[in-house]
């Protein structure tokens, strides 16, 4: 907790020196141009943009690359324990989602949830739960989704808590690694989590 609020205060305190760069610069320009102004004005956004990251940091603000082991571990605990999930998909008692890869406009995988509505052989059907960023011009309503493809699941029970979420422990996870920390906003969800397998993350 202490190292966030170190963060944020960091944070803060960028935000506030690109503004007084940006304000200076901008009053400076108006009775004398000169060029080095230009590099003040973009460091100065430059501050601005950078505090706010460390301010408000959200979700983890982090390039996961292809071969991040924790992230892979998740995706092979995710289909290991795929059965508890159809279980809960064939029982009809829970809201269901699963995470999967798609192809968008950008030309890389995305990787969104979608609602888990019933499994039909070796596929699940799906519904998207949300419009994913990138362009993606399948207009399909409902698609099905091999198991194989699935790299995460969700189950939200009556209680609200929530079975597997792997993945988003993994974030976290890799967030603390490479931070030092994980922001409060993240902690509150994980609380939620029943698979959280390290109780200093929430």
């Amino acid at each position: 907790m202490i190292r966030e609020i170190l963060s944020r205060t960091l944070g803060a305190v960028m935000i506030g020196l690109g503004l007084f760069l940006f304000y200076d610069v901008l009053s400076s320009m108006f009775s004398e141009w000169r060029w080095g102004y230009l590099l003040s004005l973009l460091a100065g956004v430059a501050l601005g943009l950078f505090g706010l990251a460390r301010l408000f940091p959200g979700q983890p603000p982090l390039a996961i690359g292809n071969d991040e082991p924790l992230m892979d571990a998740a995706m092979e605990r995710a289909q290991r324990e795929l059965g508890r999930f159809k279980q809960g998909v064939a029982e009809g008692r829970k809201e269901a989602l699963i995470k999967y890869a798609i192809k968008t406009g950008y030309g890389e995988n995305e990787h969104v949830w979608a609602i888990a509505h019933a499994f039909d052989g070796d596929d699940v059907v799906t519904s998207l739960a949300s419009q994913p960023v990138g362009q993606y011009d399948d207009k399909v309503e409902r698609k099905r989704i091999p198991e194989k493809d699935i790299e995460d699941w969700i189950l939200i029970n009556d209680d609200e808590s929530l079975e597997g979420g792997f993945t988003q422990i993994a974030m976290a996870k890799i967030y603390k690694r490479d931070k030092g920390y994980v922001p409060y906003a993240i902690k509150q969800g994980l609380s939620n989590f029943v698979d959280l397998d390290d109780p200093e993350l929430a």
